[in-house]
Formats: structure tokens, sequence, C-alpha cells
């Protein structure tokens, strides 16, 4: 009997896959946000101001980018003029998923990045969710004072790597005007300066009106970005302090590293391998690939200081170039590329010497449903390309300079810090609970293989073992009989070799679960049995 009905359960889940998804179940989540504090500090107009919201979820509620676009615009409260909120639909595979999103004012068909870090929730097997109030920003109403700040930094560290008053200078940058995260470029924020009898500190006093309460996150950015490591901005997580109702002054010693400078030009080969590459914003493989691009922290490699605007790229430089934020990359057999048409991209680089030895770096593609979208911010509101791809957020390679001058080739893998082992940092759940996946032989397979998992039955956690014989883009999901996904395991680029996943059903009902190996042209299905 029981064969007879995991048959029956196999036909079903086939034609279920061979049909697509049977009409799906949905979640309603609703959003809500109160925006009085930045209505009583007239940061938000009701009459002329709107709210999105963006995050992680995007692309699993129907659109088609993710921390982009204003395609989910909530609604005004009829009781409360205050109070904002959306109900998004999810369909039922999201439930048990942690989503990540932010709350952004818009003004003019602007929106502007305001929160403090990303909210999260968990969405529930519930018809219709509530997500409990938001104040935007963190922010309640209240008392409003209007204050002098002052921030002082202790700068014995930067001395002693090797700060130069002559030649560099520190601004402190934040969320909370007059402070923008900017405003060391745009010059709103005045250079901060030796406070009077104790040359170790530099301070800068700005007048400020907020809520008394209110979060003001804030940094330091040191300015002659060459110098500095992570390209002048302060490292780890933002300082973060509540807005006092007197006169204030803020006392910190700064995370940041002078990097020793070289004291000749050193010539970098930069290449990176697109074979098997994967979109790291919406974690698919890239395909119809048309260019690929790299931007870093030291001259002539120049951070972008908003979006990743090719209007000022240059296609083929080589050498010191103070204009340019983004350089393509060449696989002609030019600008150090050694086989033209190989996938792996390359650009030859000089560094001037006195720079900094200390190097942070990343890629960039555009190729068939790259996004596109308007920077946020921009002054004349031009489309730029969104291709900050490779990874997220932050997310650099490192690279040193040789102090006395050298030519060195720094190879890496497209989304994969450790270029001999592309694919390992591929390894994410997307919302399930950790699912690790490890390589269990050095030896090469001659053949796509998928196992049946082991222990089977089993509670709750299983087994499951595959081989790659060749650099694949590999996904391995969990179906239910429906033919509906219900988890991924993994979804990346690997490197020929055998594997071991460990999947973990802890929250999933006992029942008949299929698992499939898709890789390049290999298509493998097996059902297992989770018994609770």
């Amino acid at each position: 009997m029981l064969k007879r009905f995991l048959a029956l359960a196999f036909i079903a889940f086939t034609v279920a896959l061979s049909m697509g998804s049977l009409a799906q179940a949905t979640v309603s989540v609703t959003f809500q946000v109160d925006m009085a504090a930045y209505m009583q500090t007239s940061k938000f107009n009701p009459a002329t101001d709107s709210v999105i919201i963006r995050g992680d979820f995007q692309e699993m509620a129907g659109d088609t980018v993710l921390w982009a676009g204003s395609h989910f615009v909530m609604t005004e409260s009829t009781t409360d003029d205050s109070v904002y909120t959306l109900a998004v639909v999810f369909p039922d595979s999201a439930v048990g998923k942690q989503i990540n999103y932010q709350f952004l004012p818009q003004h003019a068909g602007a929106a502007s990045w305001v929160e403090p870090g990303n909210r999260q929730y968990t969405i529930t097997s519930a018809s219709s969710q509530k997500i409990p109030m938001a104040w935007i920003a963190n922010q309640f109403p209240g008392a409003v004072a209007t204050v002098n700040l002052t921030f002082e930094v202790d700068m014995n560290p930067l001395f002693a790597d090797g700060f130069n008053p002559a030649q560099d200078s520190v601004y402190v940058v934040g969320g909370t005007p007059p402070l923008t995260w900017n405003s060391y470029a745009a010059g709103t924020t005045p250079t901060m300066t030796p406070v009077f009898g104790n040359d170790s500190l530099y301070g800068v006093t700005m007048s400020f009106s907020n809520i008394v309460g209110a979060e003001v996150d804030y940094k330091l950015f040191g300015n002659g970005r060459d110098k500095f490591s992570n390209g002048g901005w302060e490292s780890g997580a933002n300082h973060v302090m509540y807005f006092p109702s007197h006169d204030t002054t803020v006392e910190w010693t700064p995370e940041m590293v002078v990097t020793k400078a070289t004291t000749a030009a050193d010539t970098v080969t930069f290449t990176v391998d697109m074979n098997y590459a994967y979109d790291g914003i919406h974690y698919k493989h890239i395909t119809g690939l048309t260019s690929v691009w790299i931007t870093g922290s030291v001259m002539p490699l120049n951070w972008p200081g908003t979006g990743w605007p090719l209007a000022t790229e240059k296609t083929d430089t080589i050498g010191t170039d103070t204009t340019a934020t983004l350089h393509r990359m060449f696989d002609d057999g030019t600008h150090g590329d050694s086989v033209a048409h190989d996938g792996i991209y390359a650009i030859t680089f000089v560094f001037d010497p006195g720079v900094s030895s200390y190097v942070e770096y990343k890629y960039g593609a555009i190729f068939s449903g790259s996004d596109t979208l308007t920077v946020d911010g921009m002054a004349n509101g031009s489309s730029e390309e969104l291709i900050d791809n490779e990874s997220q957020s932050g997310v650099n390679h490192v690279a040193n300079l040789s102090l006395t001058g050298s030519h060195q080739y720094i190879a890496v893998h497209f989304g994969s810090e450790d270029p001999n082992n592309p694919g390992d940092s591929l390894g994410w759940p997307r919302g399930d609970k950790l699912l690790a996946i490890h390589e269990i032989s050095n030896t090469k397979p001659t053949v796509f293989a998928l196992s049946q998992n082991y222990p089977n039955p089993f509670n709750p956690t299983t087994q499951i073992n595959y081989s790659v014989p060749q650099n694949s883009y590999v996904t391995l999901k969990i179906y239910n009989v429906l033919g509906q996904e219900v988890a991924t395991i993994f979804a990346g680029s690997q490197k020929a070799g055998s594997y071991t996943a460990t999947f973990d059903a802890t929250r999933y009902a006992s029942g008949i679960y299929f698992y499939r190996l898709q890789a390049d042209n290999y298509s493998n299905i097996k059902k297992m049995v989770l018994l609770k």
C-alpha cells in the first residue's frame, strides 16, 4: 500500500512540475509605518510626499528587482494621517522565510534611505497578518530642541599610522541634517580641526534641530581616500547617539587605518573569471553577458559617490585617471588579457607612487536582465545601470600593492574571494535555516550523479550526496507533492567535485518530499519521507 501511495505521489509531483505549480495559496502581509516624527520636523509632507518599501522580498512578491524601484507604494491611513500601510501578497512558499526591508520617504519621485538598518520579519502561515507598527527611522514624536553638537575624535592612532595634517583631513558624516553621508563631497560639513589646548583631538561644532531622543547615526570619513583603508570610511557599524535636549560633546576613537604608502609605481593586472558567474543581487546564473567593470578605493580605481554611473566610465584607460569611477574590462587579448574570448576578463593599471598599499575593489556586470533604475539623489535624475551586482553591498576584494614596485597579477572568480574554489561563498538559504554544503572528495567525478538521501525516512535532518564532473551552475531544491518549491538548499556556481548537503526540516510537516538536482543539462529527482 505504501509503495502504491509513494508511486501515486511521485506521479502527481511530476505532473505538477510539468504543468507548473497548481493554484497556489497566498498570504497577505500588512506593513505599517508612522511618519509622525518626520512630519513634526518638516522632513515629510503628506500633501506632496509618499512612502515606499524596498527589500529582499520584492521578487518573491511579484516585483522584478530587489532593493530598488517604487513598486510598493504605501497608502495613508483614513483614520490617522501619519500612518501609512500596504498589504503585500506572498505565495505560501514564503511561509517561514525571513525578509529584510526598509521604509523610504519619497519626495518629487526621489526616495531617501533614512532607516538606520534593515527591518526583519518572518512570514507566518496565517492567511492575513500584520507587522507591528514601525516608526520611521526609529524616531518617535516628541519635544523638538535646537542644540549645538560637538564631535571630537582621538587622532592619536591615525597620527601613529602616518596621518599628515598638511595633506590629510577628516570629516564627520551621518544621516541627520546638517550631516549627510556625502557631506564631505558636497562641502556642507566643515573640516574637523585641532581642539584648542589638545592637539590630539580634532573636532567640529554644528547646530542641529531634532526630536529629543531621536537616533543620530554618524561616522568619520578621511579625505585623501588613497591613504585610508576602506576608501576613507570608518570601518564597522555606524555610531549612534540619542539627540539631547542641551548642547553636547561626543567623543570617540575612530576605527580607521592610515595605510602605508608605496614608494614606487606598481603595475597590477586584474582578471576576473566570468564562467558560471552568478548575479549577486538576484542569485541567478548570468546569461547574455555584454560587459564587465571594475572600481575600487585607490586611484586610478575610484569608488562612485552614488550608484555605479556608466556615464563616467573609461573604456580603455591605463594609468592614473582622476575622473573615472568605472573601468571596462576586456576579453579580447588586450589590456593584460592573456587568452581572447575565454570568459576571463582583464585590465592593467599603473598605481602611482605615494598611494595606499591597501586596495579594496569590486566587479560589476551588464547582462541580459540586469537592472536599470534611476539612482536616488542624482541631481539630474539620469538613468543609471545598477551593476554593483557581484555580491552584497560592502563585500569587496582586497589587494596589497608592493611598497617598492612590481607587476603582479590578481585573479578571482566573479562573486568569490577564493579564485581556487569558486562557489564556496554562494551557499545561502535565502530565508531558510542554514543548509550546509560540504565537498566530500578531492577526486574529480566522471558523471553527474544524485544519491538517495540518508537516512530515509528522516527526522528532522537528512543528507543528500551529489557529484558534479565539471564546473557548473548548480541548483538543489526541495518540493512538496504538489510540485511547489519549499526550500532552496543551494543555487550557484560549483567546481567539479562530490558534495554532501544537509537539509534541516524542523519547520516542515511530516509527509513526502522530492529533491531535484539541476546542473547544466543534467536533472534528476528523488523522493524522501519526513516522519515526525
